[in-house]
């Protein structure tokens, strides 16, 4: 028995093998539908992985540390405790030993931190959070390893392992030292970052430390210490536990399970909710790509076997005559399709890695080109690549194939040989128009409905996905981008409010500066925002609202009603109005009271009602200046704008004078109100509108003050158009080529269904042909065949498809482009339809003469046999 089914394994070989070399033609349309499909699905799911990967590498380096747990001053026997559990995979330690002293052009209340690390803490936690390693992690007590932005702080552009630098620093001890380090590595962090807070896991205990000790300073830099220097220099208070507790648990699971293990409830936990949803997010399209080309596949490769299968029937039926069972029937079509899609899936990885390699880094480049060195923007070659996208094709191939094994397992001798290639009746026609052309050509369209229907929906796919990335992507409104984000054609912003203490922060920005500003040719319009911080001298009962907001960073509400501050923002009468606010003043007495710098604006907080508010005084003092009283009135409370107008950049008060990380509220007042506080008062943002042509002289002019200022940023217009415009044609550009390639895929279905269509009916066609119908006839009818295809695809298009498109256009413009304006591609429109007509016109043509070169007896002799 055995011996018998290797006979029929070898004769069911050899027939796949020769059948195959008989269909060159077919098998050749079925790799390239086969390769197409692994094309797209290699670049998808390398775009789709390097996504995912790369989101989750630039969070990790936002963190700073693999570490999602820790303990402040943590003792051995409390980490021993946190250690047993099981929850936790690994548990480590930072300790901060000082500071560098003596370092120029450091960001206002930042400084360059000393940390030593155990080696769990720099293996498994912070190494993988930097980039660039050269060198190894310092042994010696002499030795110290530096991030590559601290060496630079350093005065070290050249930087040599083995090298020796001169460092004066600072123990917690407060004993000051100058000392000689032998650099044993360095490497790139990603702790600083222009407009934003220190706040990186790499040096986490130092900020702790500074928190604890209810100091205003950050570590933007890091000078990593052996554990030899942290043993002789180091301070318990500068120490820190750290840990990585399962993150399948939540925050009060986890913070439970903690405090139990060390009864300790001053533990710490971070990043628990897990950031894989914002990674797989952004990984949607990719993955959606991928479902439209399964599907689009599906359509090719299913008509392409279901024809071939059909138009073999015949031979399936004296096959199964001869003995053939329904299982080695069925066996041969899946061998056959096998073979078929090893060839392509192999080509087709091959040409789609080479592609993916190429597209993939520019895709995310533009996609996330501002995440500040966080994120890499190379493909991530993984396997599961590869995995996925073989599973995938195979599976798409593996469906498509179903009802062609079906078809050839089930066939009875008999009605194999008597198969003709309809799937449907054919109605009887009455009427003198009965034998039109036109009218012939469609009913030989939907002679098998399903055939012509995959076809239709197989070009419908492809053509809905090009129309739906033009048409979303072609027009973008940039005017309604910049009312809501930059209305005006720069900013200068003095970052170091954000950088520390806000009562401390430098005045990079003065009036020289502004002086400067003004003069330069081409510069229309400027705004500038004032501010100083300033002190409640006796903060009465109304203002509880703002001493429970102030204590939600600092501290207990007991200490914040005697230390309640306010950020005095003055602005210009002009961009006072264009706020909203409620008051139980009329207008012109507001007016009165800010023109004489004694009114002012509270924002609006829980509990902050304007009716118990306004009229009230409030006495206030410059931080840190010893003097006289300063007494306001309120006039009322900010409030956000209703409906369309408040999402405009302009009527949003919370633009103007105030920074994310902010923890103290803002008062707004007038220019002379801020005045009464001090004379010259801090300016934290200049706003430039130019006129028509100078922008290009005035951005030099700016960033060449700007670089004389580390902690000035600026932004402009123009860089927001060229970041949209990138962005815009990468999404274009990758939605052009996946429409490209669905309807190349397609138009390959749509050939392949005339070719066999014709070449099926050439007995048929010559019957006509010897009945009276001319050649030219003929030509006609399958011509009008063809423009049926074309003309019903786009009917479809531009009904159904215009309205998906515009379905999804919506949920684009809602979800990810908020500007995007919905525009009908016209001219690219009619460019496919052109080419749609010249294909479907000529493919009919070329086929017909292909099958037409025997006489007409002798195409009516076939299919005797």
């Amino acid at each position: 028995m055995r011996a018998d089914r290797k006979i029929q394994n070898r004769a069911i070989q050899r027939f796949v093998k020769n059948n195959t070399r008989k269909n060159k033609a077919r098998n050749v349309i079925l790799v390239i539908a086969v390769v197409l499909v692994t094309i797209l699905m290699t670049v998808m799911f390398g775009a789709g992985i390097s996504i995912f990967h790369n989101f989750q590498l630039a969070n990790l380096r936002t963190a700073g540390t693999k570490a999602n747990g820790g303990l402040y001053m943590a003792t051995e026997k409390e980490m021993e405790q946190i250690s047993a559990l099981d929850e936790v995979e690994a548990t480590g330690k930072q300790q901060f030993v000082g500071e560098v002293l003596g370092v120029k052009g450091m960001p206002s209340q930042t400084i360059i931190s000393m940390t030593a690390y155990d080696e769990t803490e720099w293996e498994n936690f912070i190494k993988p959070t930097v980039s660039d390693i050269a060198g190894n992690y310092p042994q010696q007590e002499s030795e110290v390893m530096l991030s590559r932005w601290t060496l630079e702080k350093l005065g070290v552009d050249d930087p040599q392992i083995g090298m020796t630098i001169s460092v004066k620093y600072k123990l917690l001890s407060g004993e000051e030292k100058q000392q000689e380090f032998t650099l044993s590595g360095y490497y790139t962090d990603f702790i600083y970052e222009t407009g934003v807070t220190p706040n990186s896991g790499n040096t986490m205990a130092a900020n702790l430390y500074f928190i604890n000790h209810s100091m205003s300073k950050r570590a933007a830099g890091n000078m990593i210490v052996s554990s030899r220097f942290a043993e002789e220099h180091g301070k318990e208070e500068g120490g820190l536990g750290t840990f990585l507790i399962d993150d399948r648990l939540n925050a009060e699971e986890a913070l439970a399970l903690l405090d139990h293990a060390a009864g300790n409830d001053e533990i710490f936990v971070s990043g628990l909710s897990g950031t894989a949803a914002q990674a797989l997010m952004g990984a949607m399209i990719p993955i959606l790509a991928v479902i439209f080309v399964m599907i689009s596949g599906y359509l090719l490769i299913y008509n392409i076997i279901n024809i071939s299968v059909l138009q073999e029937m015949h031979m399936y039926g004296q096959l199964k005559a001869l003995g053939a069972t329904s299982k080695q029937l069925k066996k041969i079509v899946r061998k056959q399709v096998n073979l078929v899609a090893a060839v392509g899936i192999i080509l087709g990885l091959l040409f789609g890695t080479t592609f993916a390699v190429i597209t993939v880094p520019k895709f995310l480049e533009a996609l996330m080109n501002s995440q500040n060195g966080k994120f890499e923007f190379g493909i991530t070659v993984s396997p599961l690549i590869y995995v996925f996208t073989v599973l995938f094709a195979y599976v798409t191939v593996w469906f498509s194939a179903r009802k062609g094994m079906r078809l050839a397992g089930k066939v009875s001798p008999t009605e194999a040989l008597k198969y003709v290639d309809v799937v449907h009746k054919i109605k009887g026609h009455k009427g003198s128009g009965g034998g039109k052309l036109y009218r012939m050509a469609y009913r030989n369209v939907f002679r098998s409905r399903k055939r012509a229907l995959v076809t239709f929906a197989s070009l419908f796919f492809g053509l809905l996905i090009y129309l739906t990335v033009s048409s979303s992507t072609q027009k973008l409104d940039y005017n309604l981008k910049y009312d809501r984000e930059m209305p005006y054609d720069f900013v200068m912003e003095d970052i170091s409010w954000q950088l520390g203490n806000e009562e401390k922060a430098e005045k990079s920005l003065d009036d020289g500066i502004l002086e400067k500003v003004k003069n330069l040719e081409g510069v229309d319009k400027i705004e500038t925002d004032y501010v100083e911080v300033t002190k409640v001298e006796e903060a009465e009962q109304f203002l509880a609202p703002y001493v429970k907001l102030q204590a939600l960073y600092s501290g207990a509400e007991e200490e914040v009603w005697s230390d309640l501050r306010f950020k005095a923002v003055g602005l210009s009468m002009e961009k006072l109005q264009e706020f909203t606010w409620n008051s139980t003043l009329p207008d012109e007495e507001i007016q009165n009271y800010l023109e004489s710098g004694t009114g002012i604006f509270l924002v609006a907080t829980e509990g902050s009602d304007y009716r118990e508010f306004t009229g009230k005084k409030i006495q206030v003092s410059k931080v840190g200046v010893s003097g006289e009283s300063i007494t306001y009135t309120v006039v009322g409370i900010l409030t956000k704008a209703s409906g369309e107008e408040g999402k405009t950049y302009k009527n949003q008060y919370l633009n103007y004078g105030t920074q994310n990380g902010s923890e103290i509220s803002a008062f707004y007042t007038s220019e002379q109100g801020v005045e009464r506080i001090d004379k010259t008062p801090h300016i934290q943002t200049i706003r430039i509108d130019c006129k028509a042509g100078t922008q290009g002289d005035i951005s030099t002019e700016l960033k060449e003050m700007a670089a004389q200022m580390d902690s000035v940023m600026i932004s402009s217009k123009s860089e927001i158009k060229a970041g949209v415009d990138q962005l815009a044609g990468v999404i274009r550009a990758a939605g052009t080529v996946l429409g490209g390639f669905l309807i190349f895929m397609g138009l390959a279905n749509f050939i392949n269904v005339i070719f066999t269509g014709i070449y099926s009916r050439q007995k048929e066609l010559a019957t006509l042909e010897s009945i009276g119908m001319t050649r030219k006839q003929i030509k006609i009818t399958l011509v009008l065949e063809g423009v049926y295809y074309c003309g019903i695809t786009m009917v479809l298009l531009m009904t159904v498809g215009e309205i998906l498109s515009y379905l999804i256009f919506l949920l684009i413009k809602n979800g990810v482009i908020y500007f995007a304006v919905y525009s009908f591609p016209a001219v690219q429109m009619l460019c496919v339809f052109v080419i749609l007509v010249i294909v479907c016109v000529t493919v009919p043509l070329v086929v017909l003469r292909s099958v037409s070169k025997e006489s007409l007896v002798e195409r009516l002799r076939k299919g005797q046999d």
